[in-house]
């Protein structure tokens, strides 16, 4: 059997152990890149940085803030 390095919709969310919706609601919220001549294929190596880091494809900057600690 001979995988390809893109996949459909379907197959993504079949791949991180998705459901159909529940992969698209991710899809919306983080902004994993999308490929092809439609933008409906997503890359294998996109989508196990995405399972290992979830927070790199946030729409939204995350500021980490750590906490000050004070020496007496």
């Amino acid at each position: 059997m001979v995988f390809s390095s893109f996949l459909t919709t379907a197959q993504a969310a079949a791949y991180l152990g998705y459901g159909l919706r529940a992969f698209r609601d991710l899809h919306k919220r983080y902004f994993i890149p999308t490929y092809g001549p439609r933008r409906n294929r997503f890359r294998r190596e996109d989508l196990d940085l995405f399972m290992s880091s979830p927070v790199i494809f946030l729409d939204k900057p995350v500021t980490i803030r750590r906490a000050r600690k004070f020496i007496s």
